[in-house]
């Protein structure tokens, strides 16, 4: 399909609008981090404090003292429980404006092949790399006939960075399980 250069001229604004919030999507991704792994943290160091003092103060038997030291943990691990919903909604909302990108791309007849005799990379053929010519990339099985939303939900899915994310959410989720436990064995104990 030809396109007029109006046409062309809409499109590649449109591609730079697109860029420009991916671009912003990736920022939100490590905000995200960031700001729930300070949540965690500051409920964790608190949580720490708070035994190390009720301790010393012989007040750790007390059950609103101990409800007050669970609370902390748990608080952080319903913390956790959002940064992973908002990760998953970040990386799905860059995947929506990479993947019109990529149409984008592909409706300008990018990606074009470069001539031997104009590469910069002897064996690079092509201007873009993979993950702008393949829709499959980064997506281990995947139909032909996907539709934009599967292809979406697939991308997202399988993007690492999350799924790296999410598994240092998890641990940290069973750290504070494990502390919480703890708190109700040392209670239950000396009780």
């Amino acid at each position: 399909m030809q396109l007029n250069s109006q046409i062309e001229n809409n499109l590649l604004e449109l591609f730079k609008e697109l860029n420009k919030n991916r671009i912003d999507y990736n920022i939100r991704k490590w905000e995200t981090v960031k700001f729930f792994e300070s949540i965690f943290t500051a409920l964790i160091v608190a949580t720490i404090g708070g035994i190390i003092t009720s301790v010393r103060l012989n007040v750790i038997n007390n059950i609103l003292i101990l409800f007050g030291l669970i609370l902390l943990p748990l608080c952080a691990i319903i913390a956790l429980f959002f940064g992973i919903k908002n990760l998953k909604r970040e990386s799905r909302l860059l995947y929506m404006e990479e993947g019109t990108m990529f149409k984008i791309l592909k409706l300008l007849d990018l990606p074009e092949k470069i001539p031997k005799d104009k590469r910069w990379i002897p064996g690079d053929e092509f201007l873009l790399p993979s993950k702008y010519r393949e829709f499959n990339y980064g997506i281990d099985k995947i139909d032909e006939n996907i539709d934009f939303d599967g292809w979406l939900k697939l991308r997202t899915k399988n993007h690492k960075f999350s799924s790296i994310i999410n598994s240092l959410f998890i641990f940290e989720i069973i750290l504070a399980t494990l502390l919480i436990i703890r708190l109700l064995f040392y209670y239950f104990l000396f009780k």
